[in-house]
């Protein structure tokens, strides 16, 4: 559970109350000046203090200063907070991104956007999930009537810092782009960026109006997986028109994961149950799939 306190300070807890193991608030985001545990009414501040316990005369004294929630670390940065599941880990994000991708993260004033709708996808294993997200190379073949029609198949720049990466595809108006002086160049149009951060965020149209972020997690069992797939406007839809062309985006994001991306994916999933261990081949034209699996190999080892 994240909160943000009082004093503007984002806060990370497990949310579980203290007295006997409540889920504390339900999934989903609200406004609130304190949290109460629906099973015996004890509550808590943003800050996970333990404020009150409902008839303390008959259940006897409890030490407040032992009894708040279980605090995890967390740190925000350009818009985004990190928050590790080891309540003894200390989060450094200066050594964690490094002075470029922070940079190159804060221009996307993240912090800044509108937040217009979260979704969440039923997907296969998390890795099999990440996989697509990290090449073009399935553009011509398993979007042809959707991703295909804006952006060029098989053709993007890749770039990585520590175990985080970009890979920017090529949109269609970069063919005639190409003819242009240098400083008539728009990467908005020309370029569609997408910036992972290990293990699992997707910023995708961040140089744009409308940006999409996915937020990849484990499921409850080793092959499936959560999507958040949240859509976050420059600004609030002033009228139907925008309201719309939001929606339309919304939709169109959804649809194409659900339908395309991660219909595969389960396919993938199949496959590689029936392979019994075989390995995959990455090539060339897939850096961004080769640099999450070496990672990936590192960390686990």
């Amino acid at each position: 559970m994240i909160t943000r306190d009082p004093g503007g300070s984002v806060r990370a807890m497990i949310n579980v109350c203290r007295h006997r193991g409540s889920e504390l608030v339900a999934e989903g985001t609200g406004r609130a000046h304190r949290l109460t545990c629906p099973y015996h009414a004890w509550s808590y501040d943003l800050k996970g203090c333990l404020l009150g316990v409902y008839g303390e005369e008959t259940f006897g004294g409890v030490d407040r200063d032992r009894m708040g929630l279980v605090a995890l670390p967390a740190a925000e940065r350009a818009g985004l907070i990190f928050v590790s599941l080891d309540p003894k880990a200390t989060i450094d994000l200066d050594q964690w991104l490094g002075a470029e991708l922070i940079m190159l993260l804060e221009a996307m004033a993240l912090d800044k956007v509108f937040h217009y709708s979260t979704r969440t996808l039923a997907g296969p294993n998390w890795k099999v999930v990440i996989d697509g997200y990290l090449e073009g190379y399935h553009f011509a073949s398993l979007h042809r009537t959707t991703v295909f029609r804006t952006n060029l198949s098989n053709m993007a720049a890749f770039d990585s810092w520590g175990p985080h990466q970009r890979n920017s595809f090529a949109l269609r108006p970069i063919a005639h782009a190409v003819d242009l002086p240098r400083e008539q160049w728009d990467p908005a149009l020309c370029v569609g960026a997408i910036y992972w951060l290990f293990p699992g965020l997707a910023v995708a149209g961040g140089w744009r109006s409308q940006v999409v972020v996915s937020l990849v997690l484990p499921g409850t069992t080793w092959d499936t997986s959560r999507t958040q797939q949240i859509l976050a406007l420059r600004h609030e839809p002033q009228d139907d028109d925008e309201r719309k062309a939001a929606e339309h985006t919304r939709d169109w994001f959804h649809d194409v994961v659900m339908d395309e991306d991660y219909a595969t994916g389960y396919g993938v999933q199949r496959g590689l149950q029936a392979l019994d261990g075989k390995d995959f081949t990455f090539g060339r034209n897939e850096p961004g799939v080769q640099h999450f699996h070496r990672v990936l190999k590192e960390r686990l080892s």
